[in-house]
């Protein structure tokens, strides 16, 4: 997956997003969050985590994911996951996951 600890090191998800933005991607922009009727919470995790939810479509369940973003702006998805009512639930369950093996 290509995580490297010591060079991707975010505070904020405007930091994030600054740097999606500078690599020329669109992860962030407002026209894509809207046709993924996305979510980003407000967090970073271990400097390079965050929580998304999406819902696809109306009648489907909110899906929520990990994200990890790299220094250079990109964002890999690390984790996916209908069955986690909340986000509060995503970053209990996958925050331990993810500081575990970090």
């Amino acid at each position: 997956m290509g995580l490297d600890k010591e060079k991707d090191m975010f505070n904020t998800i405007a930091d994030v997003r600054t740097a999606n933005r500078k690599l020329g991607r669109h992860f962030f922009d407002r026209e894509t969050m809207r046709f993924f009727n996305s979510k980003v919470y407000p967090y970073v995790y271990g400097g390079s985590f965050f929580i998304t939810r999406e819902r696809y479509d109306f009648g489907m369940k909110e899906e929520f994911a990990v994200r990890y973003a790299r220094r250079d702006g990109s964002i890999v998805t690390v984790e996916r996951g209908h069955a986690l009512e909340s986000a509060k639930k995503m970053a209990s369950a996958f925050g331990r996951m993810i500081f575990r093996e970090w």
